[in-house]
């Protein structure tokens, strides 16, 4: 059986790679702006810490240019392995992020200053071992995609 995403890249397809890429593109960061702009001030003033701000940005960058180029090069082994790097740079930034375990604010209500702490040691686990389960998946489908290639049948000239 030949799967038909399989064979070359062609100009038409790369076009149609590219526009499916930004349209991609544009969503993913349309709702992480829609997160930053519209829900995160609904918090009070000093409920998210300042430098979560900046790794927000940081985040976004690392999880949507990554997925727009890879989505480019969708019917190729490039795609997944730009998605394991993607998965792999994930891991490592929130493994960075378990340094700052404990996030301690204080608020403001009426008269009375209410401390809050919280701990985001297990959240931060759990987003460590989805992305380290896309990592793991990213490379099975780039192995699967040699496999089904190299099985291609080989036509007759």
């Amino acid at each position: 059986m030949v799967n038909s995403r399989i064979g070359p890249l062609t100009t038409e397809k790369f076009l149609f790679n590219v526009c499916n890429a930004l349209l991609q593109g544009g969503v993913r960061t349309a709702l992480f702006m829609v997160v930053y702009w519209f829900i995160l001030p609904i918090f009070p003033s000093g409920a998210v810490p300042a430098s979560y701000f900046d790794l927000f940005y940081i985040y976004v960058l690392i999880a949507v240019i990554p997925t727009s180029i890879a989505y480019i090069f969708s019917g190729t082994v490039l795609r997944y392995c730009i998605m394991s790097a993607k998965d792999l740079v994930l891991v490592i930034f929130f493994v960075n992020l378990l340094k700052e375990q404990k996030v301690t604010t204080r608020i403001l209500v009426g008269d009375v200053t209410v401390s809050v702490t919280i701990d985001l040691l297990i959240p931060t686990a759990m987003i460590i071992t989805i992305y380290l389960v896309n990592f793991g998946k990213s490379l099975l489908e780039a192995v699967n995609f040699m496999s089904e290639s190299s099985e291609k049948p080989v036509e007759a000239i």
